[in-house]
């Protein structure tokens, strides 16, 4: 069956645009009215057409040329003289969003505004079509599915249940790349090695000065690249937000070395052990809290999405720092201490 003529018209227009811009999102279903059009010829017309659009409680108000001049609710036709001119009676729109924007850009746009509906207009301000609620809701899903399968280095389009030779292909290249990282804390390790044989007792506390870094990184890195994605925060928040994060960390960082150093004195560990871990947390916490802060910051500055790369710079920096500080602070302390090397010890 062949489309209506219309209706063709229509669909011609929206494949115009990429369908992740306002273009691609929009229909061009709607009541557009004149601005010097009159109360009585606006209820005429809307007579014969009927309630076909989506938004036929809404009109959109152009000037005589198409420019987007408001927007005005269908209800004021029956309580306005009918000479009324539709300006009169009309009302500026808070929002409107161009042909190619990102549909991002737009749902996030609308979201601030609180407005049910998004005009879309050319670069002449023409009036071309709208962007209706459900799209809106549609866009905000998408886009943080987009967010939680790119914050775990997964495709968007893989599936639990598509093949596993495909879902192994797309997921590879993000574990190789961590794995690349792990090869690089793995030789601060192994820098150290000597360090590690005279003070063996450190190595226990090697995954959680690591882990606690990065769980303190992650939980940065979710609040910074929601909020660069609700516009909340920009580049000019950057050393505000930083010193905010310093002091959240320091805090979370002292709570954590104290629980942790309790933790070694009650297993009867070394008691140097103590002192070095908990030196070691609040410094790695501290780190992972500003790579959580600045990486999400640099990567949207190169126009990267922060949400992809993010953890894996995450990871990468408090895995290997957090080795590095915590076995450099038992370097320093056999070298001024050499008699723990002698010292042993039974964890359970």
């Amino acid at each position: 069956a062949r489309l209506p003529a219309d209706d063709r018209r229509d669909l011609g227009e929206l494949l115009h645009f990429p369908a992740d811009t306002a273009g691609g999102r929009m229909t061009v279903d709607f009541i557009k009215v004149r601005a010097t059009d009159t109360v009585e010829k606006v209820i005429s017309r809307l007579r014969k057409k009927g309630p076909d659009p989506h938004y036929s409680s809404i009109l959109f108000v152009t000037d005589t040329r198409g420019h987007f001049e408001g927007v005005m609710e269908i209800d004021k036709l029956l309580f306005t003289k009918p000479k009324t001119k539709i300006r009169e009676i009309s009302q500026p729109y808070p929002v409107k969003a161009f042909l190619l924007e990102d549909q991002e850009s737009v749902a996030r746009n609308a979201e601030n505004a609180e407005v049910p509906i998004v005009p879309v207009v050319d670069e002449q301000d023409k009036l071309r079509g709208i962007i209706t609620i459900e799209d809106i809701i549609d866009v905000i899903r998408e886009e943080a599915t987009e967010d939680i399968y790119r914050s775990g280095g997964v495709g968007e389009q893989t599936s639990l249940f598509e093949s596993p030779a495909r879902s192994a292909g797309r997921r590879f290249p993000w574990l190789f790349v961590n794995l690349g990282t792990a090869f690089i804390a793995a030789s601060v390790i192994g820098f150290y090695q000597l360090t590690i044989e005279s003070l063996v007792a450190i190595t226990i506390f090697l995954p959680i000065v690591a882990g606690l870094g990065g769980n303190a990184g992650s939980q940065t890195v979710v609040m910074v690249v929601r909020s660069l994605a609700l516009g909340g925060i920009t580049a000019a928040d950057a050393w505000r937000l930083l010193k905010r994060q310093l002091l959240t960390c320091l805090l979370l960082g002292l709570g954590a070395g104290a629980v942790v150093a309790v933790g070694a004195v009650i297993f009867s560990l070394p008691i140097i052990i103590a002192p070095l871990v908990f030196l070691a947390l609040i410094l790695n916490i501290i780190i992972g809290g500003v790579v959580g802060t600045l990486v999400p910051m640099v990567l949207r500055k190169f126009k990267l999405d922060p949400s992809l790369a993010s953890s894996i710079f995450l990871t990468a920096t408090t895995d290997t720092l957090g080795f590095l500080v915590l076995l450099t602070l038992a370097h320093l302390a056999l070298r001024f201490f050499p008699e723990l090397a002698s010292i042993t010890f039974k964890l359970f």
